[in-house]
């Protein structure tokens, strides 16, 4: 069985470039541009790295590309660092530290746990919910810390008689937009993989003959698989786009009869084989010579139905196997098609 494509939305911080004009305080303002240019580099490698995230199936290639934006902040930090403050002012450059030094505990840290997290995020719904969760609030992390250093940016302008004119650059509108297309299949991607994984769990019960634990999954399937196409109707498209609502409903749909419907068949199969196999021991319990014509007919009769159950059964795995694969396989193309459309290469 294809596994089901990752959840690869990582999450983004908005750098949003400046154009600065001043009207006064032109000493300033130099001071002001000077000190934040080195930082132009880091909405770029971060676009660069998002960019790869959604679109890269070599996991190799992405963690490069994180930590050579880590080592480019660590390098801008450090410059920073150094320069001076504007006239024995050091306000402006301790701010812009303090966003480069949380910038960097983020995607070093936070993103170093989200890493190993990724690694074990297919093992269950709660360690995929707990990696996507992870995601997001280290993205609600570098948007706060964004947020303050532009507070600190306008309060030197307002102090040094600075008008700011904020442009946004087109790196920044892509880092705006991938953020919010990886929202969305997040939002659709937990509830494919809740009934992904439930599926999962009633065919190892089925393969290892386990017939509670089958009826029990079968039964929490149906339940997992209701439930998500409820959420499907509360979730929009996306800017007019719903071929990853549609192909996630083909999925829950699917499988939602499988289990209200197709897997009945497992339990009747079950059935038809625990009573042949009673009628086959008391057969064989008795001798040739003792068997009656009754006996022998009815042991027949119980072979040709066994087998026409065991052919039904059959047919009707062989089918559910196809159906799940073409359904798992349109969905991996279905997201990464979605990226293709709405995330710059």
């Amino acid at each position: 069985m294809n596994k089901a494509l990752k959840g690869i939305a990582i999450a983004c911080v908005m750098l949003v470039a400046a154009s600065i004009q001043a009207r006064s305080g032109r000493e300033a303002l130099t001071y002001m541009e000077k000190i934040s240019k080195p930082t132009e580099k880091i909405p770029i490698d971060m676009w660069d790295y998002i960019r790869s995230a959604a679109h890269s199936k070599n996991a190799v290639q992405v963690e490069n590309k994180r930590r050579s934006l880590i080592q480019n902040v660590a390098t801008v930090r450090a410059a920073t660092a150094r320069q001076p403050g504007f006239d024995g002012d050091t306000t402006f450059r301790d701010s812009l530290v303090h966003y480069l030094t949380t910038l960097h505990i983020i995607l070093t840290e936070d993103y170093g746990k989200i890493v190993d997290m990724e690694e074990v995020a297919e093992q269950s719904y709660d360690a995929m919910e707990a990696y996507l969760l992870a995601k997001e609030k280290a993205n609600v992390k570098m948007n706060e810390a964004a947020e303050a250093f532009r507070k600190a940016e306008e309060e030197y302008a307002s102090k040094h008689n600075i008008k700011l004119i904020y442009t946004e650059s087109e790196v920044s509108k892509n880092l705006k937009k991938a953020g919010e297309v990886m929202a969305h299949y997040n939002q659709v991607y937990l509830i494919f993989f809740k009934s992904y994984k439930q599926e999962l769990y009633l065919l190892d019960a089925l393969n290892k003959q386990d017939m509670g634990k089958f009826e029990q999954n079968r039964l929490a399937l149906a339940k997992t698989t209701d439930k998500g196409l409820d959420l499907l109707d509360d979730i929009d498209d996306y800017n007019g786009d719903d071929s990853l609502l549609d192909a996630c409903e083909e999925y829950l749909e699917f499988a939602n009869k499988e289990a209200e419907e197709h897997l009945k068949i497992v339990s009747e199969f079950q059935s038809k084989q625990e009573q042949f196999e009673d009628i086959k021991r008391a057969f064989e319990a008795k001798k040739q010579s003792e068997r009656t014509q009754k006996d022998v007919d009815l042991y027949n009769a119980k072979v040709k139905e066994v087998n026409d159950a065991s052919q039904r059964y059959n047919n009707m795995m062989n089918q559910l196997n196809q159906n799940r694969s073409r359904l798992i396989d349109f969905w991996n193309k279905s997201g990464t098609r979605f990226f293709e459309r709405h995330v710059p290469k």
